[in-house]
């Protein structure tokens, strides 16, 4: 940031532009490669709750609770795996991708 702040102050020539440009896509590319990074853990934990999630169901329809409270709902399945239900659906949309 103080590349972009001091190339943008100091006198203005014919490499401002592409020296400001270039600054602006490598600040963009390590907030992108952080942003990536976080999913690549995602994957890894998601194995396990991918495990867990699959014996939701047996579990909730063999107790009974779908009598009683109807079909599960996402807060039921995030609380029933320890995760927040923004968790959860951040993991859906990877697998969708």
């Amino acid at each position: 940031m103080e590349n972009i702040a001091h190339e943008y102050r100091k006198n203005i020539d014919q490499f401002s532009d592409p020296v400001i440009i270039a600054q602006l896509e490598l600040l963009l590319t390590y907030a992108n490669r952080y942003n990536q990074r976080q999913f690549i853990t995602r994957k890894r934990s998601g194995h396990s709750i991918l495990e867990r999630l699959e014996a939701l169901p047996d579990k909730y329809f063999n107790n009974e609770l779908v009598l009683r409270d109807g079909m599960p709902t996402v807060q039921y399945v995030a609380s029933s795996l320890n995760v927040s239900a923004g968790y959860l659906s951040g993991l859906q949309g990877q697998a969708a991708c």
